[in-house]
């Protein structure tokens, strides 16, 4: 009886231990991300920030949990339809090739669509050929302090003449340089002739990701652009763009 008692207490830890495997194994499902090891695919759901096209690929931009996954989306059959903000449900492979998008939920937009992000988006490589002649340093934002971004310093260049005291002689119309400098080079992300109006840039990091965001106006013109550094690159997004007959009544 007591052989028969301790094979009964047995049976029982062993049936125990399966189930807390098991409920372990639905949690995991129910996460964001979710890797299937039997075809080696990932599937995720975020949001997506942009999309482009680099070296005649196409590719996205998804936010994951506040990470910016860059992924291959070559082999999309709607990528002309989606859009900034929507959030995408989606599996790929191991290159990180998206294999398929398997729901997509709409993005809001506002009545004013020019509050939509523009599909003018870019890449920015590093360059490490650039002439500084006829330009002056207007502001810079050392990032010395911060140098897991692989960025040293933001600078805003101009042509205007320097006074040699920090002012400078403004023109009706001034070219403005923005550069994010790395090692002998750097990545110029804005080079622009601006009438009668001024560049304003903001450097900061949403988690793990460097971004930098330019407000550039004029008389006759406003553009807010936002510069997110991913895998080495940047990608240019057109947050707002005036259209139209742009009037500048006044800022400050």
């Amino acid at each position: 009886m007591k052989k028969i008692t301790l094979l009964l207490s047995l049976l029982l830890v062993m049936v125990g231990c399966g189930k807390v495997k098991n409920n372990n194994g639905s949690n995991a499902a129910s996460n964001e991300t979710t890797v299937d090891t039997s075809t080696n695919l990932t599937e995720v759901t975020g949001v997506l920030e942009t999309k482009f096209i680099e070296n005649d690929i196409k590719y996205i931009i998804l936010d994951v949990k506040n990470i910016s996954e860059k992924l291959d989306a070559g082999n999309v059959k709607d990528f002309e339809i989606l859009e900034d903000g929507q959030t995408l449900r989606l599996t790929y492979d191991e290159d990180k090739k998206i294999v398929e998008i398997l729901n997509i939920e709409k993005a809001e937009k506002n009545a004013d669509a020019n509050s939509v992000a523009t599909p003018n988006n870019r890449v920015i490589a590093h360059s490490e050929t650039f002439s500084f002649e006829g330009l002056n340093e207007y502001k810079n934002v050392d990032l010395q302090n911060f140098l897991e971004f692989g960025i040293e310093k933001v600078s805003l260049y101009t042509d205007a003449e320097s006074d040699g005291k920090g002012g400078f002689y403004w023109d009706d119309g001034n070219r403005f340089v923005l550069m994010a400098h790395k090692d002998r080079g750097g990545y110029i992300l804005f080079d622009k002739r601006v009438q009668l109006g001024e560049a304003k840039v903001n450097v900061y990091s949403i988690e793990d990701s460097l971004n930098i965001s330019m407000l550039e106006h004029g008389t006759a013109n406003i553009s807010f652009r936002v510069y997110k550094l991913v895998d080495g690159e940047f990608i240019e997004s057109i947050k707002y763009q005036g259209e139209g007959n742009v009037n500048m009544l006044g800022n400050f």
